[in-house]
């Protein structure tokens, strides 16, 4: 064998090993994984609160956005206080804000109980309004509507 074919099988040798190292699919490393739950930044109307209009929307604003597909029926209930359920219809109006709204108006004079759980991050952290216990824990708020 000649000396330049012997140069062009050691090249070919040395290129193919080196496009085999730089071809490695890997993830990137991204930093550490995400394991911490969505937390509620802010509702809308506050817990206890009173003289809410009775054809009000409730917003609920989370630490990070929630994934859409993590919202099923009955995640959501809001509620006359020791009452029947309200129907409503809960979509989110942004990544991190969940919208409650109800199908009718609200009884006048009337104290309503919103109850959200079911709730997870886009990675699968479940929402868990007290993350300091074992069991996952649903927000729970109450309010109170105004007069006709």
């Amino acid at each position: 064998m000649s000396f330049a074919a012997v140069r062009r099988i050691a090249l070919g040798a040395l290129l193919a090993l080196a496009a085999a190292g730089c071809a490695r699919k890997m993830p990137p490393t991204g930093g550490p994984r995400d394991v911490a739950p969505p937390e509620l930044l802010s509702v809308e109307p506050d817990s206890g609160a009173t003289g809410v209009d009775t054809s009000a929307v409730i917003r609920l604003v989370f630490s990070e956005p929630i994934d859409p597909a993590s919202l099923d029926a009955g995640d959501v209930v809001l509620r006359l206080a020791g009452g029947a359920d309200v129907a409503i219809d809960a979509s989110f109006l942004a990544p991190d804000t969940l919208v409650v709204r109800p199908l009718a108006l609200l009884e006048a004079l009337a104290s309503y109980e919103l109850v959200v759980a079911g709730l997870a991050d886009l990675v699968g952290n479940p929402f868990d309004q007290d993350a300091e216990t074992p069991a996952l824990d649903p927000f729970v708020e109450s309010f109170e509507t105004a007069p006709d």
